[in-house]
C-alpha cells in the first residue's frame, strides 16, 4: 500500500504588499514589526499588492508550472517559498529545504573577486557542507569550463559569463524542494534529470510554451490571484484566452519639438567643473516601452581650456519622485577610461531594458573628467509609467528587494548608422 504524498510547501491567504518607493518600504517594514497590530495591507499612494489572497499547497514529489506574465507575482512567491520574505498577510509553511534556480549572478557577487573565489563562496552560501565547499568549487570549475579563467577577476569577464556556475551551484548543492525561476532547462542535463525524477519541483514560466511536459499540474496567475489551479492542458486554453496589456511610458513636459530632445537646464545652474558641458541629450528609440533598450545620445563641448585630458566616467540615473535612485549605470573604476577629451563629442548610452514600476521617475546625467565631476543635469526628464502585466514585453527585478540592476553600455565613438546599436 503506498503511503499518502506529503505537503512540503503550504500558501494559506497569502498577500504580500511592496512599496515601489523602496526607503519607504523599509521604514514601513521596521514599524510593522514594532506594531504588529497595524494592519499590513492598507496602501499608500505608493504601495501596490504583489500578491493578493494566495491559497494553495503542494506534495511531496509533485512536478508543478506557475503560469504567469511578468509582475503578475511568480517571482514573489518563489521568494516566500524560499522565505527570503515574509507575507503581509496570511500564513506560509515550508516543511522542506527550498532551492531557487535563477539564471542571474548572486547578490554578494564582487567585481574584484576571483571565478575561483566567487565559485567557493557560491557554494558556501547555497548550504554545501563546510567541507566539501572547495570539491564542489572545483567541479564546478571543470563543468564550465572555467579551469583556465579561475584567477581572472569577475570584472574582466563578459556579460553573461557568471550564468552557468551559478545555474550548476543551485543544482550542485542538494535540497528538497528547486523552483526554477525564469531558469533555462536542460543546461545540466544529468543533474536536472535527478532532481526531476526525486524532488518537488517547482516551474515559475511566462509563456504556455515554456511549461516542461511533465508538469501535469498548473497554477495560473494574475494581478497577484490565482485564476486557475488545475490540469496543464486546461491551464493553457484559461491563458490563451486571457487578454494582454502593454505598460506604456509617456514622455511629460520636458520634450523637444520632434518629442525625443531632451531639455537641459541652464548651465549656470548646474554642478561640476565646467571643462565640459552637455549641450543636447535625445532619446534614439522613444517613446520607450517596457523590455525595450533606451538608448540616448549625448553631445557635450569643452567650455574651458586647460589640460584636462579623459572622460574618466559617464553615469545615467533614473530616480523616482521622492529623488531615490531605483536604476542607474553603476560607477566605473576611476582609472578606466572612456575617451579622451574633445573640444566637442558625442555619448552613446544604451540601457538593457526599463524594469521600472507604475509611477513616475526622471532622469539624471552627469560626466566626470580625469576623475572629478564635470557636468550634472538633475531631474529634466520625466517619464510616467502606467500600470500593466507586462505580458511579451521584458522581464521585471524582484519588487522593492533592493536597488534595480540594469545591463548598461557606453560608447564614445560616434556609430555610423543613425540609430546606433550598441
Amino acid at each position: 500500500m503506498s503511503s499518502k504524498p506529503t505537503t512540503v510547501l503550504s500558501f494559506r491567504n497569502v498577500t504580500k504588499k511592496y512599496c515601489s518607493n523602496i526607503d519607504l518600504g523599509r521604514r514601513r517594514h521596521f514599524l510593522s514589526m514594532l506594531f504588529p497590530f497595524v494592519d499590513a495591507t492598507r496602501l499608500g499612494k505608493s504601495d501596490f499588492l504583489a500578491l493578493q489572497d494566495v491559497s494553495f499547497s503542494i506534495t511531496s514529489g509533485e512536478r508543478v508550472a506557475v503560469l504567469g506574465s511578468p509582475q503578475s507575482g511568480k517571482s514573489t512567491i518563489a521568494r516566500l517559498a524560499a522565505q527570503l520574505s515574509a507575507p503581509s498577510r496570511g500564513r506560509v509553511k515550508v516543511f522542506k529545504s527550498v532551492r531557487i534556480v535563477q539564471p542571474g549572478k548572486l547578490a554578494l557577487e564582487r567585481p574584484l573577486m576571483t571565478v575561483e573565489m566567487y565559485c567557493q563562496t557560491a557554494a558556501s552560501l547555497l548550504g554545501a557542507p563546510w567541507g566539501q565547499v572547495k570539491s564542489v568549487s572545483e567541479e564546478i570549475l571543470s563543468e564550465c569550463n572555467l579551469e583556465p579563467l579561475r584567477k581572472v577577476r569577475i570584472r574582466d569577464l563578459p556579460l553573461g559569463k557568471l550564468n552557468q556556475p551559478t545555474h550548476y551551484a543551485c543544482l550542485r548543492v542538494p535540497a528538497d524542494i528547486f523552483i526554477f525561476d525564469q531558469a533555462q532547462l536542460r543546461v545540466f542535463p544529468d543533474l536536472e534529470q535527478t532532481i526531476f525524477d526525486n524532488k518537488t519541483v517547482i516551474f515559475m514560466v511566462a509563456g504556455r510554451e515554456q511549461i516542461p511536459s511533465f508538469c501535469t499540474r498548473t497554477l495560473l496567475l494574475r494581478g497577484g490571484k490565482i485564476l486557475f489551479d488545475g490540469p496543464t492542458v486546461e491551464a493553457k486554453s484559461v491563458f490563451a484566452s486571457l487578454p494582454t496589456e502593454e505598460t506604456t511610458f509617456s514622455p511629460s513636459g520636458t520634450t523637444g519639438s520632434n518629442g525625443n530632445d531632451l531639455q537641459l537646464e541652464e548651465e549656470r545652474k548646474r554642478k561640476g567643473s565646467g571643462i565640459l558641458r552637455y549641450v543636447s541629450a535625445e532619446i534614439l528609440n522613444g517613446p520607450p516601452k517596457t523590455g525595450e533598450p533606451l538608448r540616448l545620445r549625448f553631445v557635450y563641448k569643452r567650455r574651458i581650456s586647460g589640460s584636462a585630458k579623459y572622460i574618466t566616467n559617464a553615469t545615467v540615473i533614473i530616480e523616482d519622485k521622492l529623488g531615490a535612485r531605483v536604476a542607474g549605470a553603476p560607477a566605473r573604476i576611476l582609472k578606466e577610461v572612456l575617451g579622451e577629451v574633445h573640444e566637442d563629442g558625442t555619448l552613446y548610452f544604451e540601457m538593457d531594458r526599463l524594469p521600472l514600476l507604475p509611477g513616475q521617475y526622471y532622469l539624471t546625467y552627469d560626466i566626470h573628467v580625469d576623475g572629478l565631476l564635470s557636468d550634472k543635469v538633475v531631474g529634466k526628464f520625466k517619464l510616467d509609467v502606467q500600470r500593466g502585466d507586462f505580458y511579451k514585453t521584458g522581464e521585471l527585478p524582484s519588487k522593492g528587494m533592493g536597488p534595480f540592476c540594469v545591463g548598461f553600455h557606453w560608447d564614445h565613438n560616434p556609430p555610423t548608422t543613425e540609430d546606433p546599436q550598441i
